[in-house]
């Protein structure tokens, strides 16, 4: 009776031990860092700095009703947007914060572990959301990106900056916008298309954009 007691004990206490290693793995960072390019679907408050009175933002009541303390982000989303979910699934609290919301000491901090540069209302064209006066495209959010990197080259060296980045996730959500716009910025496009199937053909890999038939424009 004494031995079942013990292995009854001893198999409850390992099965404790493995929820509890189970537990300490899920707040374990899964990589050093993660960062963040896109539109509205990931942009968690970059918005919220342009300047320009029709510049698309999301930090007023009823966004961030779910969001903790019902906070307005500038999040275009109820609560954590998708940026926030895969960064909760990698072992973050949430997204990496927006770029423009840091300078200084609090920016040489986080770079080393992540940034925000989506911008609601962007897509790949530089053209793309200029219907709501100012947007950070593509383009710049790479730029912003080129920025950093520089400048952790300089603070960390050329080795300790890549081997970072080769390690880190990189979070591209676009696409939408632009589909939207097509009939504001398109050009001629079967030329452009032709020229980056040649080009990037093995490396390109479509999934899909968000659903936009619940938008009021389109309807």
């Amino acid at each position: 009776m004494a031995n079942q007691t013990t292995a009854y004990f001893l198999a409850a206490l390992c099965l404790l031990l493995l929820v509890a290693k189970d537990a300490e793995a899920r707040h374990q960072r899964l990589v050093p860092a993660m960062f963040v390019f896109g539109d509205s679907t990931v942009d968690v408050g970059n918005n919220n700095r342009l300047r320009s009175s029709r510049a698309a933002k999301a930090n007023f009541p009823h966004y961030g009703i779910d969001f903790p303390r019902s906070t307005p982000t500038g999040r275009f989303s109820n609560g954590f947007n998708t940026a926030d979910l895969l960064a909760q699934f990698l072992g973050f609290p949430m997204s990496p914060p927006a770029y423009l919301s840091l300078s200084g000491r609090t920016l040489r901090s986080q770079m080393y572990k992540g940034l925000n540069f989506a911008s609601g209302g962007s897509g790949l064209g530089d053209n793309t959301g200029r219907l709501f006066g100012e947007v950070i495209p593509m383009s710049l959010q790479l730029d912003y990106f080129a920025s950093v990197v520089e400048h952790m080259t300089k603070l960390s060296g050329s080795r300790k900056t890549a081997s970072l980045l080769c390690e880190s996730v990189f979070f591209i959500s676009t696409g939408s916008n632009d589909i939207f716009e097509y009939s504001v910025t398109r050009g001629d496009d079967s030329e452009f298309l032709r020229g980056l199937v040649v080009t990037y053909k093995r490396y390109i890999t479509v999934r899909s954009s968000k659903p936009y038939g619940n938008l009021h424009g389109v309807r």
